[in-house]
């Protein structure tokens, strides 16, 4: 019965066969699986090598396992070096797969991850990196367009060292960790994640950033904070043009974005500071201590250029410039508000464009031209409200400022040449189109130390000095008219100044030294493109403590000579004794006491000047110190200048004399000496003969000019007293004519008076026959002469002040007997 069943037999068999089949079909087929995963990993391990060594890299790869049933790649140990230096040690290199997305052409990578990779990537002496890139194979086919998309789930790096080696100086970069996530072109706007912590060269420097590279428009946000980064060793393998030194902390938020025209944007947040910061090249230095930069930024990028625009706070101190042959220092500079707007063309033809608002404050400032010992200006403070400063143009403009402390060293000893303030405050100024505008200059407890040296030079300020050496030796007409050209027009509403002036002439001897208290200057507008426009100006200062000086008018004091000019000025209660340096130099007198008084009212029309100067000197008491300079002083004013003096000086020992000055201002041979030298001797002659003519009226008076002993000497000559002939009793009717003489000469106390008793030959007739006799008539002019001296001496006049000189006799037919009387 069994060996009946349908079931057995012939067909039984063949199921056996069938299965025999499949089992042994199967068995190959695993057989073949197994030896190919046995064998793929060596056989691509030494294809990878392969394709590494034809591009000129030497390659060691230890170990390369594949779990083909997780889609988990790990390379162990791999190496890989080139010619120019650059080396790559990956101890531990792991990648897995997700399969799940093959079916759609979706290649995720699940982990990549690496585990303490070394690369050592050298520098060309330029700074550029020497990588092993491949040669480019030049073919002109398009590369055909990938159809797999590839996406990344994590990608880190563990403990990963990157050292940069220039010719001279290298950069460590470590990387504790480095993580990036959540990349995938599938789903382009899930942010990315990236984080790194770093050291560079031992400073810290950490990034948390999300990612958008993928999305049309590309952006990136985050912060990024930096400590302790040292700029010298992070620069010094790059061989940048500056040297760079100093330290840098940061913790910035950033938020960038990329679109496909081009045009990129990146705005940055937070606090940045440097200290010991340094920059220098060849010529040029910048130092600071500490530079902090706290404020919101924003970065605009395109094939046309880069804008930057910045809105924060700035401070930094010591901080130090130096650009030969100027060295600048400055304690502390702060910019509270800063605008700033910054733009950089990449094309021809495009100027860099600059705005800067701000308020600024400087502090303790210095400028010096070789070292600290040679300071050229010095400054405690500047303040600035709502600066503005903007290229191109140039322009700027400030509503005010206020400078304390100013000082300008000279170059000479005991400070000679020093021009100081306490305080300098102006307003309104405004720079544009080659013109510069000032509302209001305002210069408080000022000081100015000004030395005239051998050779009729100034002691300058050292910044003066060293700005005129500088400059060129022999400029020529084309550079002159240049620079005409170029110079700005200054237009200034007021001017106000206050302070103190010592003045030091070392071109006589003895040498002058001055001190002077400006009190008060005041002066209008002025205006470079209007030269001849009268300025008001007014005037109050104190010379020499306590002489008062004073003005008040109107000056072009931008051209010379001035077209138009009027002024009122006085000067009272001057010690001549302090001039007596010039006194002595110019007219060989020292003045042993005595003041002056001065003042006028001076005009300039069409260049002509005409001035009455009144003068007046009070108990002035000359003495000669040169002799040799007196005589040629007198010889050029053309009198005496004591015995002038001597006849206009009052019984109060006052001098009052009036001074004409004219002369042409605009001719190049005017010379004020000569036209002083002029109007004194005319002044002095005019005042003796006015005040003596007036004195003496109805009685006549006359001045001469005699020569003694070849000096010229001023005398006066009064009407003689006529005598009856052959007697010498005083006429009755001389009497109120000696009245006249005596309240003349206690008036003048200088002057003197010399009698001179004459006789007449046409007198012999009155005396008798006997008495006739030269002897005779020589003895009635001397007894003459004694009675007007007895006369005057009797009105209370001083017999030294009055001479009597040898008596004479006239020959003339119509002589008459007299007393001549004359200084």
């Amino acid at each position: 019965m069994m060996a009946g069943h349908p079931t057995t037999g012939p067909h039984m068999s063949a199921r056996r066969r069938m299965r025999r089949i499949l089992l042994t079909t199967l068995a190959i087929t695993a057989g073949l699986l197994f030896a190919t995963a046995v064998s793929l990993p060596p056989l691509a391990s030494a294809l990878f090598i392969r394709l590494l060594s034809e591009e000129g890299l030497q390659t060691e790869l230890r170990d390369m396992d594949i779990d083909w049933l997780h889609g988990e790649l790990t390379l162990w140990q791999l190496k890989v070096r080139a010619a120019k230096g650059f080396l790559l040690e990956l101890p531990v290199a792991h990648i897995a797969i997700e399969p799940r997305g093959l079916a759609s052409r979706r290649l995720v990578i699940e982990e990549f991850t690496l585990e303490r990779p070394r690369v050592r990537l050298p520098l060309d002496e330029h700074g550029r990196p020497l990588l092993p890139l491949p040669a480019s194979s030049g073919g002109s086919s398009a590369a055909r367009p990938l159809q797999w998309q590839v996406g990344l789930v994590r990608l880190a790096l563990n403990d990963a060292r990157i050292h940069l080696q220039g010719p001279e100086h290298g950069l460590e970069l470590q990387l504790p960790h480095l993580g990036l996530q959540y990349l995938y072109p599938w789903a382009s706007d899930q942010p990315a994640r990236l984080e790194i912590d770093a050291r560079i060269n031992g400073a810290a420097v950490g990034t948390e950033l999300s990612l958008w590279p993928l999305s049309t428009t590309r952006r990136v946000q985050g912060q990024v904070h930096v400590t302790g980064l040292d700029l010298g060793r992070l620069t010094a393998p790059f061989a940048l043009p500056v040297a760079l030194q100093g330290r840098m902390d940061s913790r910035l938020q950033v938020e960038a974005r990329h679109s496909d025209g081009g045009t990129w944007t990146a705005e940055i947040r937070g606090p940045l500071s440097l200290q010991g910061l340094e920059a220098a090249d060849a010529q040029h230095h910048l130092s600071a201590g500490r530079l902090a930069l706290e404020g919101d930024t924003r970065l605009t990028g395109s094939e046309a250029g880069l804008s930057v625009h910045h809105e924060g706070h700035l401070v930094t101190d010591h901080l130090a410039l130096g650009l030969p042959p100027w060295q600048g220092r400055l304690e502390g500079v702060e910019l509270p508000s800063a605008r700033l707007t910054l733009r950089l063309p990449l094309q021809d033809g495009e100027e860099i464009g600059l705005r800067l608002e701000s308020d600024l404050d400087l502090r303790g400032g210095t400028l010096s031209t070789e070292g600290p010992s040679a300071v050229a200006a010095r400054i405690s403070r500047l303040q600035l409200q709502q600066l503005t400063v903007a290229l191109p143009g140039p322009k700027a403009s400030f509503a005010s400022a206020v400078a304390e402390g100013l000082e300008l060293p000279g170059t000479g000893p005991d400070k000679a040449g020093t021009v100081g303030a306490g305080r300098i405050e102006a307003r309104a100024f405004r720079l544009a189109d080659n013109r510069i505008d000032l509302d209001r200059l305002a210069i408080s407890d000022g000081n100015l130390n000004l030395v005239r040296k051998a050779g009729n030079t100034l002691v300058l300020p050292r910044i003066a000095q060293v700005a005129a050496e500088s400059g060129p030796d022999h400029p020529d007409s084309a550079d002159n008219e240049t620079r005409a050209a170029d110079t700005p027009r200054i237009h200034v509403n007021h001017i106000s100044i206050q302070g103190h002036a010592r003045f030091e002439d070392q071109t006589i001897s003895p040498e002058y030294r001055g001190d002077y208290e400006l009190r008060q200057l005041k002066i209008g507008t002025l205006d470079t493109a209007r030269p001849q426009e009268p300025v008001p100006l007014e005037l109050s200062a104190r010379l020499h403590r306590y002489a008062r000086l004073e003005l008040k008018g109107k000056f072009p004091l931008l051209a010379w000579p001035p077209e138009n000019a009027e002024a009122d000025w006085s000067l009272h209660d001057l010690e001549l004794p302090r001039l007596n340096p010039y006194l002595i130099h110019y007219t060989g007198y020292r003045v042993r006491s005595g003041n002056l008084d001065i003042g006028g009212h001076p005009r300039v029309s069409q260049s002509i000047l005409q001035s009455r100067t009144r003068v007046r000197l009070s108990g002035l008491k000359l003495q000669v110190a040169r002799p040799e300079r007196a005589a040629h002083f007198d010889q050029t004013l053309g009198i005496g200048l004591e015995p002038a003096l001597a006849m206009i000086r009052d019984r109060k020992g006052n001098i009052k004399l009036e001074l004409p000055l004219t002369g042409n201002l605009a001719d190049p041979d005017f010379d004020p000496a000569p036209i002083i030298a002029e109007a004194m001797k005319t002044a002095l002659t005019h005042a003796a003969t006015a005040y003596t003519v007036y004195a003496i009226q109805p009685y006549g008076a006359a001045l001469l000019l005699t020569q003694v002993a070849g000096k010229t000497i001023l005398k006066l000559h009064f009407d003689p007293i006529a005598f009856t002939p052959g007697q010498t009793d005083l006429p009755p009717d001389r009497d109120a004519y000696l009245d006249k003489l005596a309240a003349l000469l206690k008036e003048r106390p200088g002057l003197e008076l010399a009698i001179c008793g004459v006789a007449s030959t046409a007198e012999r007739a009155a005396l008798p026959e006997k008495q006739r006799s030269d002897q005779v008539l020589i003895e009635l002019a001397r007894q003459r002469a004694y009675g007007v001296k007895d006369a005057l001496m009797s009105r209370g006049i001083e017999g030294d002040r009055l001479r009597t000189c040898a008596p004479r006799i006239d020959d003339a037919a119509d002589g008459k007997p007299r007393v001549e009387l004359e200084s």
